[in-house]
C-alpha cells in the first residue's frame, strides 16, 4: 500500500513554493522520482524542496516550469519571494514538553488516552510551591487575555499565523505559572486556562499541518482539563481531536474521539458544546460512508444547538452558532457527495464568515467543489466564480488546510485550463498566493 503522503505547511514564501510545486506535480501525474527524471534531478531533492528543507533556485524553477508545462507559474513566484525566507518548521510532538515535561499522558496512544480520561483518577500535573513565583488572579485574567487575542487570529487568519507566539507564551509564562504557588481556586482556574491555551496549540499545529506536535499538545490539554475537573473543555478538546482523526481519514479514530465528546459534553451541562460535539460526530460518520449515522448526528446538533444560551457557555465554544452548525453539515455533504447539501447551506455559512476568514476559504472552496462532483452535469464557470471570491481572504490566511483545498479544487478545474474564468482564477492565485518575505 503506498504510503500517504505528507500534507505541507505554508507558514513561509519557501512552504508556499513547495505547495505550489507539489500541486503542479501532482496536476501532471508524476512521482517526485519521475519529475526528477525529467529535470535531471533527484526524487529527493524534489521531496525537500516540496517540504521546503531546500531551497529552489531560478535555474531550477526554471526547469520544473519547462517540465511541468505551468507557463512559468514557478519561475514568477521565485521571482517574488523573498530569498531569506525561513525554514519550515519541524513537526515534533516533544515542543508540547516545555508545558508539562513530566506530563502522565505524554507517551499514551488513543485508546489509552480515552481509557484514562474516562476513569476517575485525576493525573498529578505538578504540585504547588515548586518555585517562589506566587500565582494570583492577575496572573489568571493576563492568561485568558492573551488566549481571546491568540484564538481571534487563528480564526481570521489561521493556525500558522500566531503558533509561535503562543507556543512562545506557554513555555516563558504558563508552564513557569504551574510548576508556581497558588491555592485551590486559583489552581482550578490556572489548569483551565493552561488546558484551553494548550487545546489552541493544538488546534494551531494541526492547521499547519504539524500533525505529530498537534497530538501531543492535545494530550497536555486533555490531562490539565481533567486535573482541572472541566468537562466542558475536555469534550471541547475531544472534538478537535475528532477534527484531526476526521482531515488525516482515520475513520475510527475521528468516530470514537467525537463519541466520546459527545458523551463528556452532555455530563458537562454545555448544550453548545454537546452540539458541537454531535456535528463532528456526523462529519465522521460521513467519512465512513453512513450518511443515516451523519444525519442523525446532525439532528442531533441542531436539537442541542436550539436549547443553547450563549451567555451561559463557557467562551471558548460562543463561537458555535447556526452559521457554523450549518458549515459542518456542508462539509457533511460533500463528504457524502450531496452537492445540493452543500449548495443549499453555502448562502448562510459564506454570508456571516465576519472575522473567520480561514471559514470562508475552506467554505467557499467545499462549494466551488460541489459544482464539480457530477461530471456531466458540471458548472466550471460557477466553480471557478466561487474560487475567484475566495482568494483575497485566501491571501492573508496561513493555513496548511486551507492551502489544499484551493488547491484541490484547482485540479479539477484544470483540465477545463481554455476557460476564461479559468485562467483568471489561476492569474489571480498568483498575484493572492504570492508570499511575502
Amino acid at each position: 500500500m503506498p504510503q500517504q503522503m505528507r500534507e505541507l505547511s505554508v507558514e513561509t514564501p519557501q512552504q508556499v513554493f513547495g505547495a505550489e510545486l507539489r500541486h503542479w506535480r501532482l496536476l501532471r501525474g508524476l512521482s517526485q522520482a519521475a519529475l526528477g527524471a525529467l529535470t535531471s534531478d533527484s526524487g529527493s531533492l524534489i521531496g525537500k524542496i516540496e517540504k521546503a528543507e531546500r531551497a529552489a533556485h531560478l535555474e531550477l524553477a526554471q526547469r520544473f516550469d519547462s517540465a511541468l508545462d505551468t507557463g512559468g507559474a514557478l519561475e514568477r513566484m521565485w521571482r517574488r519571494m523573498e530569498q531569506s525566507a525561513a525554514n519550515a518548521g519541524a513537526d515534533t510532538a516533544a515542543e508540547a514538553e516545555v508545558l508539562l515535561p513530566d506530563n502522565p499522558w505524554g507517551a499514551l496512544a488513543l485508546p489509552d488516552l480515552l481509557h484514562e480520561w474516562r476513569s476517575g483518577e485525576v493525573p498529578t500535573i505538578s504540585q504547588t510551591g515548586n518555585t517562589r513565583r506566587r500565582v494570583g488572579s492577575a496572573d489568571i485574567v493576563i492568561m485568558w487575555s492573551m488566549c481571546d487575542t491568540l484564538t481571534a487570529a487563528d480564526r481570521r487568519l489561521g493556525g500558522g499565523y500566531a503558533r509561535d507566539a503562543l507556543t512562545e507564551f506557554l513555555a516563558s509564562t504558563v508552564a513557569p505559572a504551574l510548576h508556581g504557588t497558588y491555592d485551590a481556586a486559583i489552581g482550578g482556574e490556572l489548569h483551565t486556562v493552561s488546558a484551553r491555551l494548550a487545546d489552541l496549540a493544538g488546534f494551531m499545529s494541526f492547521d499547519t499541518a504539524r500533525q505529530s506536535a498537534a497530538f501531543s499538545w492535545y494530550r497536555a490539554a486533555l490531562a490539565l482539563a481533567k486535573a482541572a475537573g472541566n468537562h466542558a473543555l475536555g469534550a471541547h478538546i475531544l472534538a478537535d481531536m475528532a477534527m484531526q482523526a476526521h482531515h488525516t481519514g482515520r475513520r475510527a479514530d475521528a468516530i470514537t474521539l467525537a463519541e466520546t465528546a459527545v458523551g463528556t459534553a452532555r455530563r458537562s451541562g454545555s448544550p453548545s458544546t454537546t452540539a458541537r460535539s454531535s456535528a463532528l460526530l456526523a462529519r465522521a460518520h460521513a467519512l465512513a460512508g453512513d450518511p443515516a449515522a451523519a444525519a442523525r448526528a446532525l439532528t442531533d446538533a441542531q436539537r442541542q444547538l436550539d436549547h443553547a444560551h450563549p451567555d451561559d457557555e463557557p467562551a471558548w465554544i460562543r463561537f458555535f452558532t447556526h452559521e457554523q452548525l450549518a458549515a459542518e453539515a456542508m462539509y457533511v455533504a460533500a463528504d457524502c457527495g450531496d452537492a445540493r447539501g452543500v449548495q443549499h447551506h453555502a448562502p448562510l455559512v459564506l454570508g456571516a464568515t465576519g472575522e473567520m476568514d480561514r471559514r470562508r476559504v475552506l467554505a467557499a472552496s467545499t462549494l466551488a467543489g460541489s459544482h464539480m462532483v457530477d461530471p456531466a452535469r458540471a458548472d466550471i464557470d460557477q466553480a471557478a466564480r466561487v474560487l475567484i471570491d475566495a482568494l483575497p481572504a485566501a491571501s492573508a490566511v496561513v493555513s496548511s488546510r486551507g492551502l489544499d483545498a484551493i488547491n484541490t479544487v484547482r485540479r479539477r478545474l484544470a483540465p477545463h485550463a481554455e476557460r476564461d474564468l479559468v485562467r483568471q482564477v489561476e492569474h489571480q492565485f498568483a498575484e493572492a498566493m504570492v508570499p511575502i518575505g
